[in-house]
């Protein structure tokens, strides 16, 4: 009471999505174990279910394995199974794939609350898949469900179709479609929400529309999941029979109970379009996947409450805080598979630095400001460390991927496990990698000289790197034929050439010499460290 309202009537606070650690999921889109089930090709894949062997070129498929950790595993059906096809003609951008290129090649799940069984109101699926030389007849990539209620992803006249069908609550099948190739390289996403009241599907990032005034619920389907062929039924357009084997390539397949965020799905859809090739038009966010393609994950915006602002696969880098993320600015980061088991000296801006052989590359949409790199040493083998001496980390970032010239060196602060680098301003193409060096102090000059007349002379200590952590040093006369305090004073460094710290990140500290004029002969004090 006694005032009127001014201007500004309410208050929002954000509390950023950046948590230190991140997410472990696919392109760092929410945790691992938030998945109903995550199969990669390039690993899990085994050639026998019982005594676990890993599967090598030419093999069959007898389980691939929820990377997840959920235990969702994918099953071979006895003579029908897969090839784990590993080679130079068959791998896309380096990684093996999946081969359904046989006759009846498929692979199926165990019925699961999480996968089927249960009642659903959300349900988001995404594959990344190669086609084959048919895509005219009708194939299957991926369904789950028989004739009543299921949801799946086909092919038929050189289309994909991302459909859904419930029967059971009287709505029958519907689909979205867009047109494909052969041999094409595909990122196709399945989004069901009841909640919202609709039906919506992507190709490589582009929608392909949305089917409105879906059921409440998509009641429990216990037909057998097919990936690879149609298992127990299914619905396409009214058509329910078995079979229909695809003869392509599958690379990975992933499910959630729930919906994304459409930053998130666009983060996902850059990382499984780095891992495979699938190029996504204006919402391809990274265009340095033929090199850089390992552990890719990011940050963006699409509107003012859809946004993602830290990022982590369990890798040994994230990326948050971004200062001024807007609308459609994203960062997409990702590495070259370099080694980590120890850190060396090879292009190497100075032998006082050794590094991490691993180097990231960035990919930008807009301007998404500076952020706050985190390293966590503790991803890295117990074999990784930097030689003696070598005590201060530091993010090198390079615009040529050359770090012996040309490189920024940026300062990391440890906070608990792990070190940040804050307010980095990384841009598109930038290379980076971390660094450890061995912090040496010196004069900035060897020797200098001035009359007694001069008054007052600036006496530069360097570091040869900036340094996150404060530091000490300390200067003391020795030798020389001037007396402290008869022929000059000394400031700085502390009291009388005692302890001083360096601030955080500073690399100079300057201390300043008086001389006392009216007195004979040149001042000559001699300050080691």
């Amino acid at each position: 009471s006694g005032a009127t309202l001014g201007g500004n009537t309410t208050f929002t606070y954000t509390i950023n999505d950046n948590d230190v650690n991140g997410a472990t999921g696919p392109g760092g889109v929410r945790d691992s174990a938030n998945y109903v089930f995550w199969l990669k090709s390039d690993v899990g894949v085994l050639t026998d279910s019982i005594s676990l062997t890993a599967a090598v070129n030419g093999e069959a498929v007898q389980r691939w394995e929820d990377q997840s950790n959920n235990g969702r595993n994918a099953f071979e059906i006895d003579g029908q199974e897969p090839l784990f096809a590993n080679n130079f003609g068959d791998n896309i951008n380096g990684r093996p794939v999946i081969d359904f290129s046989g006759d009846d090649y498929v692979l199926t799940m165990k019925d699961d609350a999480a996968v089927n069984t249960s009642n659903f109101t959300e349900k988001f699926i995404a594959v990344a898949f190669r086609t084959g030389n048919d895509i005219t007849n009708w194939q299957t990539v991926y369904e789950q469900g028989g004739g009543t209620n299921g949801f799946s992803i086909m092919i038929e006249n050189d289309s994909v179709f991302v459909g859904a069908w419930s029967e059971s609550t009287g709505w029958t099948y519907q689909y979205l479609a867009g047109k494909i190739n052969t041999g094409q390289n595909c990122v196709v996403v399945l989004e069901f929400s009841s909640l919202d009241g609709e039906l919506r599907g992507w190709l490589n990032g582009a929608s392909l529309g949305t089917v409105s005034s879906i059921p409440d619920v998509m009641n429990a389907h216990s037909g057998d999941v097919g990936i690879g062929g149609t298992l127990e039924g299914t619905n396409f357009n009214g058509r329910t029979n078995n079979g229909n084997y695809f003869t392509g390539k599958v690379m990975e397949v992933l499910s959630l109970n729930g919906v994304m965020s459409n930053t998130e799905r666009q983060i996902l859809e850059n990382y499984l379009g780095a891992r495979f090739l699938a190029p996504l038009g204006s919402q391809d966010y990274f265009g340095h996947e033929s090199t850089h393609s390992y552990g890719v994950s990011g940050i963006g915006r699409v509107s003012a409450n859809d946004f993602k602002n830290s990022t982590n696969i369990g890798d040994l880098v994230s990326i948050g805080n971004a200062s001024s993320l807007d609308i459609d600015d994203f960062m997409i980061i990702g590495h070259d598979n370099g080694l980590v088991d120890d850190y060396v000296s090879t292009e190497s801006p100075s032998v006082d630095l050794e590094r991490l052989s691993r180097e990231w590359r960035v990919g930008i949409n807009g301007d998404p400001g500076t952020i706050t790199l985190t390293f966590d040493p503790t991803e890295l083998p117990a074999s990784a460390f930097p030689s003696f001496g070598f005590d201060e980390l530091v993010l090198l970032v390079d615009t040529d991927g050359d770090f012996t010239t040309g490189t920024a060196a940026y300062p990391m602060t440890q906070n608990g496990d792990v070190y940040e680098a804050t307010e980095v301003p990384l841009g598109e193409g930038d290379y980076f990698t971390i660094g450890a060096f061995r912090p040496r102090v010196a004069f900035a000059e060897a020797a200098s000289n001035s009359p007694e007349s001069a008054g007052s002379v600036d006496i530069t200590v360097q570091l040869n790197f900036p340094i996150g952590n404060d530091f000490t040093v300390t200067a003391t006369q020795t030798g020389g034929t001037a007396t402290e305090g008869d022929d000059y004073t000394f400031t700085g460094y502390g009291d009388h050439c005692g302890p001083h710290y360096f601030p955080n990140g500073n690399r100079e500290l300057a201390g300043r010499l008086w001389g006392r004029t009216g007195r004979n002969g040149d001042l000559d004090p001699l300050w080691p460290l």
